[in-house]
């Protein structure tokens, strides 16, 4: 249905859902991405990322190194978009 669902580690609020508890062992559903293109989510322990429909991608969890590509190094727990892609 179009849906993107994260479970698992929510260190840093890597699900991107409204809950903070740190281990979720069933799907939740994503705050704020009901327009992303399922097949293009990205995953990994600490942040995830997934490209809407529009074709903007956004990413969303830890973000201390600048893993969102938004210029900042600030985490988040709702989808941030990328900037600047070609």
């Amino acid at each position: 249905d179009g849906r993107v669902l994260c479970w698992g580690d929510n260190n840093w609020g890597a699900l991107g859902a409204e809950t903070l508890e740190l281990i979720w062992p069933t799907p939740v559903e994503v705050t704020g991405l009901d327009d992303a293109v399922a097949l293009g989510v990205s995953s990994s322990a600490e942040f995830n990322c997934a490209l809407r429909a529009s074709g903007q991608a956004v990413c969303w969890g830890y973000n201390g190194v600048g893993q969102f590509g938004d210029g900042t190094t600030d985490s988040s727990t709702e989808p941030v978009a990328v900037a600047d892609l070609p």
